[in-house]
């Protein structure tokens, strides 16, 4: 294949991949993960070999894969404009523009498939350049992307670093996973290991509870299952209203780590919503390193953070007749087990 290495100004990396044979005539945008800052070559790999012009931009930065490392936003609103919209958009252009330059011929389809932060991506290009892409998969999306890093990232790791007694051990999740089956899993009429409906799952995890001082790992403290509570329960304001909804029951020792990577981490403050919590409001809102997550106020702080870079990164207008009017197609999917992203967000998304 022809490889295209590029750069738009002021610092937007990008790739394009062209097969030398058997181009299928279309064009595949793929997305990043994390705090992106890397071109995602394995998912360039997958639509070169399906024989697809492609092509991945860093967003703007350079990090390591799937990391939540965002220092180098601190002082960049020109970057955060990139990393929340503009890298891909441009890219996509250049991209286009290099796949017709290279076959004499435009690209018969443009799609774009992304998970995560690509699922973002997706929806930011649906929402705010709807003539960029025929199809646009969004997967697992962190479209409402400040309200998530509030409501879920930082939501969850308060619940269970807020204090040591709330922090639950990972060898803990086998527990809370097995009886979170055990009382939902033949909700559907069949036992088969997976709850079809997490939302028709009631189970309480105060049933968990040591009895007497016992703190083993087959039992949850009062504070453990309180944090568990509050993880499932979603955040809210001070008002009652919703930031954020909560993890649902069934991926607490799922595929990919589960909660054991995402909530609890090999041990207290390792797990990635600790880490993407950080990160973000350290050095994108706050740009402060001594910042103190313990002091966030879900009120005044997060009407802050929406004022200053929700603009930038939240992709949550409903309103997508611009894409329909230029015949675009939107498929939106999200796994249940996801330890990451709430299902329920995307579920609330499609509802407006």
């Amino acid at each position: 294949f022809c490889r295209v290495v590029g750069v738009t100004t002021p610092a937007v990396n990008f790739e394009v991949w062209l097969p030398m044979e058997n181009w299928n005539g279309k064009y595949n945008g793929v997305g990043n993960g994390g705090m992106a800052g890397s071109i995602s070559y394995g998912a360039m790999a997958g639509a070169l070999r399906r024989g697809y012009a492609t092509a991945s931009t860093d967003t703007g930065h350079t990090v390591g894969p799937i990391s939540f490392d965002a220092s180098w936003a601190s002082g960049r609103p020109d970057l955060i404009e990139d990393f929340g919209h503009r890298a891909l958009h441009v890219t996509t252009l250049n991209g286009k523009a290099i796949t017709e330059s290279f076959y004499s011929k435009a690209p018969a389809f443009s799609y774009y498939t992304g998970c995560s932060k690509g699922g973002q991506q997706g929806l930011m290009e649906a929402q705010r350049y709807p003539n960029d892409f025929d199809g646009i998969v969004a997967g697992n999306p962190a479209n409402d992307w400040t309200s998530f890093y509030a409501g879920a990232h930082l939501w969850y790791a308060l619940a269970t670093l807020r204090d040591r007694d709330s922090y639950i051990p990972r060898e803990k999740l086998p527990l809370l996973a097995n009886a979170v089956n055990s009382k939902c899993d033949a909700i559907d009429g069949l036992e088969d290991g997976v709850i079809d409906d997490p939302r028709l799952c009631d189970f309480d995890p105060s049933e968990l509870i040591c009895l007497n001082s016992d703190d083993s790992d087959h039992c949850l403290t009062p504070k453990q299952a309180q944090a568990v509570k509050s993880i499932w329960e979603g955040s809210r304001n001070s008002a009652g209203e919703l930031i954020f909804p909560g993890l649902v029951p069934g991926g607490e020792n799922g595929p990919g780590g589960g909660w054991g990577t995402w909530v609890t981490g090999q041990e207290r403050f390792t797990s990635l919503h600790w880490l993407a919590a950080e990160g973000f409001f350290k050095y994108m809102v706050f740009e402060d390193p001594d910042w103190n997550f313990r002091t966030f106020d879900f009120d005044t702080d997060l009407a802050f953070a929406l004022k200053k870079v929700g603009p930038a990164l939240d992709a949550t207008n409903p309103d997508l007749r611009n894409l329909q009017d230029s015949a675009g197609k939107l498929i939106v999917y999200h796994g249940w087990s996801d330890p990451d992203i709430s299902p329920l967000g995307s579920i609330n998304y499609y509802e407006d």
